[in-house]
């Protein structure tokens, strides 16, 4: 039989007690002893002491800060100590100790750029060690062709008997997700993008109808209408003025691409300026909204700055939009890359149009456009 390993102890120190007996008032001490991050954490808390003074100089505990070594723990612009990785920051069998970077020289947390790097790392370091996590980064999410229901992705996210337990739990609503499965069921190609579509209605007038029938349907249907009405209504005027301005920040138009749309001449397509953008959830439970919809046809028009257009930008470069917003060339790409998979895996038909090539010949895009669009008539 092995040994029993010997537990690591932080801390010895004494807790004082006072207790009366026969009028008398004893003092005694205890013993006390800290074996665990948790318990060193709160003592030093109540104490005022830095935990990690004490697991990095004493028990000489090894800090990593996006799987590299560094030799201390407090950053190098403002002297605070690094904030702790929400998972696995504490390893006390290997001694190790995993320390996020500063947040002290970001504007906002929506990406991280690369002078926060130079919080933790020297300057002579900072490019490669850059370069290493955005590699890996578009390594993991650049495909075009990336399965989010794949049982390799729940392996990928979750382990390997943790996503394969998800996957087989989840795989009887996977299977009706995929187009696959409809055209297995010896449905045509278009057949299958009507079914899924179908598929993706979660709430609508004509669903509760059909389910709880005409008179109940109806009145379940103006039930959740009027609730969410009056959840925007309840809210203050600035409440509600800012509700707005983060929609038209986040799920703004460009005036130029309304000018495109506006020259197609199809009136019963959605845009922006004609009846609002469409918006339909993914199968990850977000909404998207398209730039244009007509059919089963989606046009995304691309600003050369809010997309970072390849002719402009290279991998790497970072983007000042705004006055505090700094977001890298490698995350927008990549972004757009999901969205336009994501928007595939509807059924959707998918035209990208840049900004810089309508500029240069606005005849040849509307062309384009129409062109794309007719397919629908002839399929």
């Amino acid at each position: 039989m092995a040994p029993k390993q010997k537990r690591l102890i932080f801390l010895e120190y004494k807790q004082k007690s006072t207790e009366k007996k026969n009028g008398n008032t004893y003092t005694r001490y205890r013993k006390k002893q800290i074996t665990t991050i948790n318990g060193l954490l709160n003592y030093c808390t109540r104490n005022n002491i830095s935990f990690l003074d004490i697991l990095v100089n004493k028990f000489n505990f090894t800090i990593y800060v996006h799987n590299k070594k560094v030799n201390s723990y407090k950053c190098r612009l403002c002297d605070s100590e690094l904030p702790r990785a929400k998972e696995g920051w504490a390893n006390i069998e290997q001694k190790s100790i995993k320390l996020k970077l500063c947040s002290c020289n970001t504007s906002n947390k929506l990406s991280i750029v690369k002078e926060s790097f130079l919080t933790v790392f020297d300057n002579s370091v900072v490019g490669e060690i850059y370069d290493e996590y955005v590699r890996r980064k578009t390594k993991n999410w650049r495909p075009k062709e990336f399965d989010n229901s794949s049982i390799d992705s729940y392996i990928k996210r979750h382990g390997a008997i943790k996503g394969k337990k998800l996957y087989n739990e989840n795989l009887p609503k996977l299977a009706t997700a995929s187009i696959k499965y409809y055209i297995s069921k010896g449905l045509t190609e278009k057949e299958a993008k009507r079914a899924l579509k179908k598929r993706q209605s979660t709430f609508s007038l004509k669903k509760c109808i059909d389910v709880l029938g005409e008179e109940k349907g109806y009145k379940r249907w103006l039930e959740r209408q009027k609730k969410w009405q009056n959840t925007l209504t309840a809210k203050s005027q600035d409440e509600i003025n800012t509700i707005k301005e983060k929609r038209k920040t986040l799920g703004g138009y460009s005036k130029i691409s309304q000018v495109l749309f506006d020259s197609l001449g199809i009136t019963d397509a959605r845009y922006a300026t004609n009846g609002g953008e469409y918006r339909e959830k993914l199968f990850n439970g977000k909404h998207v909204s398209f730039d244009f919809k007509y059919g089963d046809k989606v046009i995304e028009f691309n600003g050369d700055l809010w997309h970072a257009s390849p002719l402009k930008y290279n991998s790497g470069d970072i983007i000042n939009i705004g006055s505090s917003r700094k977001l890298i060339v490698d995350d927008i790409w990549v972004r757009d890359e999901i969205r336009t998979s994501e928007i595939i895996k509807l059924g959707y038909d998918v035209l990208i149009i840049w900004e810089h090539e309508y500029n240069s010949d606005a005849n040849t895009v509307k062309e384009k456009c129409l062109e794309f669009l007719n397919e629908k008539n002839n399929s």
